[in-house]
């Protein structure tokens, strides 16, 4: 697949419910196999087989990594697997892969997972967008994927519980009423045994949100017990379409709706794990603001400040760098007394533009972070391939790496970062498009800026 049907692949996971706010992103997300029943895909005799792959195929469209407590890196592939509908899988430090678990098309578990996490009980929690039962009440577009990269859209999705070993427990299935519809990124862990997330619609039912929601907060336990925390609701000048959530020091929940608010562009929020909701900021529609609809979760740094990303705003390239003709992204921060700034514009092409997902603080101040788009656009034309980038101070920001460089070997050149994490010595681990097989890639990066491929995932259309 070329890589900007693998990133719609991915990514029409985390939009499809802003289809419920405007109908014109239906054509933007696809539509998977709705026989009920799952496969395994047609044998591919394209490519040798792989040593490192344990499963026939492993998974497409990686989209997290966490590290685990036994060193090992964990993951999530929106798609693939030995069924199409993703997987979970660990990565040794010297770069074996196996894959866990592979999700089956059906009501029993679930379907393309997005975000993981290792709980204090040593089990991975997590969510998958789509599958489950019963039948989920929202539109299914009509746009059909190659075969091994499936969407589910016969559930509302579910929160899942994974032993090491591979052995799932469904912990909750999604109605698509008021317990929600479509839960996204990770879950967050407030207590022991007690979970965080949200939900892309479902809630309360208005007309700004379709009548299915503007998409909630949920908790749940690891037995299974689920409730509403929160529900959004746009029309009273909250959120709708919320990103992901961030435990606070304070023990409050952080995050952020890419839209709603006082301007309708989107607003950062404090939540009590009892769900009371503050909402810190609400975002405008001009340059100084970074232009609305913000990024993920905000992450917090070492002085108490909210620290995130929105995917627009900033100044203007527009003439000279299409990508950029409403800006090219900012950093934005709010202090503990709730002072919104712009610490970064992306206005060097070089450093990166377009960021995504959620910064790294360092506790030394710096901040770390992966853009779609830039880096060396003269190698990797026309919009650049993507960098890891790095806030040193307000306003000084560099690329410690540009996805611009085949690396021997390598079918598909490693582009368009998806997700960054920093690992013990300064090491970091991310997930991107490209490698052996074209359908995604798990990297490090050295402390020198030494890049590696620990494994290129592949699928049957490889």
């Amino acid at each position: 697949m070329q890589s900007n049907v693998r990133r719609t692949v991915r990514n029409c996971i985390v939009i499809i419910a802003s289809c419920s706010a405007s109908a014109l992103l239906l054509n933007a997300c696809g539509h998977g196999d709705e026989s009920g029943v799952g496969t395994p895909p047609p044998a591919s005799d394209k490519v040798p087989p792989d040593p490192l792959v344990k499963a026939k195929y492993d998974g497409t469209a990686p989209n997290s990594l966490i590290m685990g407590k036994d060193g090992y890196l964990y993951g999530t592939t929106t798609t693939g697997g030995d069924y199409g509908y993703g997987s979970v899988f660990r990565i040794s430090p010297d770069g074996v892969e196996t894959v866990i678990h592979s999700f089956n098309i059906g009501p029993a578990e679930g379907a393309n997972p997005i975000g993981l996490i290792q709980a204090t009980d040593d089990f991975l929690y997590g969510t998958t967008s789509n599958g489950g039962t019963p039948a989920c009440p929202r539109p299914a577009p009509d746009i059909l994927f190659p075969p091994g990269h499936n969407i589910d859209y016969s559930g509302c999705g579910t929160v899942f519980k994974l032993s090491l070993q591979g052995e799932l427990t469904v912990l909750h299935y999604f109605t698509g009423g008021q317990d929600g519809n479509q839960p996204i990124a990770s879950l967050v862990e407030s207590s022991p045994g007690r979970f965080y997330g949200e939900t892309l619609s479902g809630g309360l039912a208005n007309s700004s949100c379709t009548l299915i929601g503007c998409g909630l907060i949920f908790s749940v336990d690891s037995t299974g017990d689920e409730r509403t925390v929160h529900a959004f609701n746009i029309e009273s000048g909250d959120g709708a379409l919320p990103a992901g959530l961030t435990l606070g020091k304070d023990g409050n929940l952080y995050g952020t709706a890419g839209f709603g608010g006082a301007y309708n562009q989107g607003l950062v929020f404090k939540l009590t794990p009892q769900g009371a909701q503050t909402v810190l900021f609400s975002f405008m529609d001009i340059a100084a603001d970074g232009n609305p609809h913000p990024n993920g979760p905000p992450v917090q740094g070492s002085d108490g400040s909210l620290y995130g990303t929105t995917l627009y705003g900033g100044a203007s390239l527009s003439g000279n760098f299409a990508l950029c003709e409403f800006g090219c992204g900012t950093i934005y921060k709010i202090s503990p007394t709730g002072e919104m700034s712009i610490v970064y514009a992306f206005v060097d092409v070089a450093n990166g533009v377009l960021p995504q997902g959620t910064l790294i603080a360092g506790t030394d101040g710096t901040l770390l972070g992966i853009a779609s788009y830039g880096g060396n656009t003269a190698v990797c034309q026309p919009a650049g391939c993507g960098t890891v980038f790095q806030l040193t101070h307000p306003g000084a920001a560099s690329a410690i790496y540009e996805f611009d460089q085949p690396v021997n070997g390598t079918a598909v050149q490693p582009r368009l970062p998806s997700s960054l994490i920093q690992g013990g010595g300064g090491y970091l681990y991310g997930t991107a498009d490209g490698g052996d097989f074209g359908e995604g890639i798990v990297f490090k990066i050295s402390p020198t800026g030494v890049f590696t491929i620990l494994h290129s995932f592949r699928g049957p259309s490889s």
